[in-house]
């Protein structure tokens, strides 16, 4: 996940067996992974979600514990003191699932809910109140897809409606100019077949008979 300019990695599985409860925050500079603390639990095939305000949004962590592999608790992680600072719970327990922010809402698309079963529900959860009602973003909101995506989204919105709006004009405008062109070219040359053509100049004198 990226946050607060800073890219964020949690948990995650080694092998067929061994799950991490680590965090990290890689260090673009020296180019190095720095631990910030551990995850509640160890898990993996959770996907995260940015609301441009610092907060990470942990979906659908998959442990190995086997009453908490598929569970509906979403970790929110506070960049500014890199730690979990809360949890929240969504309607569906799953894993594997897409998330993003938008319109102030967490939205979360499709998942794993047991083994062999894929759900295309999607679940929307207020986040209002991590959500600082003065302060402006500081990043775009952002979706992190997992290695199985079901969405992507994009918080663009406006300038994906005002690009796909200028594309529109254009090629209205160049359809219009070609029929314009072809319709010119249609009467240019239907008064050309009109007229009538034009006569050779008669020769009025008569050759001398010798």
């Amino acid at each position: 996940a990226f946050a607060d300019s800073k890219l964020y990695i949690f948990g995650g599985k080694i092998g067929d067996s061994t799950y991490l409860d680590g965090m990290w925050r890689y260090d673009t500079l020296n180019q190095q992974f720095i631990s910030i603390g551990t995850l509640p639990r160890p898990c993996a095939y959770g996907t995260t979600a940015t609301d441009g305000f610092g907060n990470v949004y942990l979906v659908g962590c998959y442990s190995e514990s086997e009453a908490l592999k598929y569970t509906n608790e979403i970790w929110v992680f506070d960049a500014s003191t890199e730690s979990i600072a809360t949890n929240i719970y969504g309607q569906l327990a799953a894993r594997e699932s897409a998330a993003a922010i938008f319109n102030r809402q967490l939205w979360i698309f499709g998942g794993e809910t047991s083994d062999d079963t894929v759900s295309a529900k999607v679940q929307i959860c207020d986040i209002s109140s991590f959500l600082s009602p003065t302060k402006e973003p500081t990043d775009e909101p952002s979706a992190t897809p997992t290695a199985t995506p079901s969405a992507i989204a994009s918080s663009n919105k406006n300038e994906i409606i005002d690009r796909d709006l200028w594309l529109s004009v254009i090629i209205v405008l160049v359809s219009c100019g070609c029929f314009c062109v072809a319709l010119l070219f249609y009467l240019w040359s239907q008064k050309k077949r009109s007229e009538p053509e034009a006569q050779q100049p008669k020769n009025d004198i008569v050759p001398a008979q010798p």
